[in-house]
């Protein structure tokens, strides 16, 4: 049986976490009673928070900042950029631009981003969305698409047809123009750097890639990009 799932028959699903703080200043050494626990000299407040959680890890929390991605490299680079100096709009943007490398399955510069943001106390949002082309009107969706039983029209999934002009790079750029207190050209760095000294790729990220192969091999342009022998051939961890 998995960790997960031990977990769950012990404990149930709804679970809280209770913890110890102390409010003393800190000691420079710890002494150890006659029954084995640690006595320190500052007073000690429990807290509890009401956030429910299933995992073998506590809850992660941090006064400064945090980032939280899919991918650990990601989060290393939105991490570095706030230690740098950048803030929050810093920090997401580099941080999705990583991910265009490392998971580009999951985000990528040919698609769209969205923001909320809260800056100068104000919440404000941006769609970063694409748009259709200019030369595209209605009319030629409906003659290019195949009718459904009740007449409709629906666009398909794959191909050139559904797609839109992106609008992820434009948002990204937007957000740092408006908010961001580093250069766009800085944030592009690090995953500049990856994409030229190569970066370990992992499981999940090759499974997906290559699930993905069969769908794409049909359009002969990314055939010849990333396929070979109609496989797209991924090595994990190289």
């Amino acid at each position: 049986m998995s960790h997960r799932r031990t977990f769950i028959k012990q404990f149930g699903i709804a679970t809280a976490a209770i913890g110890t703080v102390g409010t003393g200043a800190a000691s420079a050494s710890c002494h150890s009673t006659e029954d084995g626990s640690n006595a320190g000299s500052g007073a000690e407040s429990e807290f509890s928070y009401p956030w429910q959680f299933i995992g073998r890890r506590s809850a992660v929390m941090a006064k400064n900042g945090m980032v939280a991605t899919s991918h650990p490299l990601a989060a290393q680079v939105g991490v570095q950029t706030l230690h740098d100096g950048g803030n929050a709009a810093d920090a997401a943007v580099a941080t999705a631009l990583m991910l265009n490398l490392v998971d580009p399955q999951m985000t990528s510069i040919g698609g769209d981003m969205f923001a909320i943001t809260h800056f100068n106390g104000e919440y404000k949002s941006l769609n970063g969305s694409g748009r259709a082309p200019e030369a595209a009107d209605i009319d030629m969706y409906r003659e290019r698409t195949d009718a459904t039983e009740d007449g409709e029209p629906v666009i398909p999934s794959e191909g050139g047809l559904p797609v839109t002009v992106p609008g992820a790079l434009d948002g990204f750029y937007q957000l740092i123009k408006r908010y961001g207190s580093c250069s766009f050209e800085s944030l592009l760095q690090p995953t500049i750097k990856y994409a030229r000294d190569g970066f370990p790729i992992s499981e999940y990220v090759a499974a997906q890639q290559e699930a993905a192969a069969p769908r794409v091999d049909k359009f002969d342009g990314f055939t010849e990009t990333f396929l070979t022998n109609s496989a797209l051939h991924v090595e994990v961890g190289a």
